[in-house]
């Protein structure tokens, strides 16, 4: 067993199926569950030095169920980010994840880290910490704490491997490849840039074929102003 102490780390076909059947159960009923009117659900949230962690889960029947698993990387100036306003980052982040289950009722965040009772001993909160407290505070709930060793579902989202070259996309990127779709509808990239991406040229041909779509695309391309509805009515 790789848990065991001193036990020497061996990765077969027979571990990698063990890891693979794992994760089948873990996003499989009874395990996984659909959300019900009645029952107290529990947000639990962390944070690690990469990433954030949140898992939903409901009580049900006596049983607790988990309803969503949730993670995300950290951008590269959130890592700067000191280990309370992290583990702050990750609750705002579950509460925006799973806002339309929880907001309007009762449930319970469960941490390993006192991070809400620190933002509310804050005497003046400003600037990004009175952003959270502000949208925090529309929720009602219950903070509840839990030793790390109790706390690793949200902790193993939180710890999620990523390379470096998986990292958000920069605004330089962003910009380039919105100036790229811009170029299509305006038909200023070459013919070499278009067989360079199959997969976009496909979808292009295809909705250039599509009965209802083809007539849009030809008044978006070829009016600078947006085309009125009525000029698609057909009698």
């Amino acid at each position: 067993m790789l848990t065991q102490k001193n036990a020497p780390f061996r990765w077969d076909t027979e571990q990698q199926q063990t890891f693979q059947a794992l994760k089948t159960k873990l996003v499989s009923a009874p395990i996984l569950g659909m959300p019900q009117d009645e029952g107290t659900f529990f947000l639990d949230t962390d944070a690690s030095d990469r990433g954030l962690g949140a898992v939903l889960s409901q009580e049900q029947n006596g049983q607790e169920v988990v309803i969503a698993y949730a993670s995300r990387t950290l951008s590269r100036p959130e890592r700067n980010y000191d280990v309370t306003r992290r583990e702050l980052l990750a609750v705002v982040y579950g509460l925006k994840s799973y806002r339309q289950y929880l907001l309007g009722r009762h449930f319970i965040i469960r941490t390993d880290h006192s991070v809400l009772q620190y933002l509310r001993r804050t005497p003046e909160p400003i600037g990004q910490q009175a952003r959270w407290q502000t949208y925090i505070e529309q929720f009602t709930f219950t903070i509840r704490h839990r030793s790390g060793t109790q706390h690793r579902n949200a902790d193993a989202l939180s710890r999620r491997p990523q390379s470096d070259s998986e990292d958000e996309v920069s605004p330089d990127v962003y910009h380039a490849n919105r100036t790229t779709v811009q170029a299509e509808k305006e038909g200023e990239l070459s013919n070499e840039n278009s067989e360079s991406s199959p997969a976009t040229e496909s979808m292009a041909q295809l909705q250039q074929q599509d009965p209802d779509i083809s007539p849009i695309l030809r008044k978006r391309t070829t009016q600078n102003n947006q085309p009125r509805p009525e000029e698609f009515v057909t009698e």
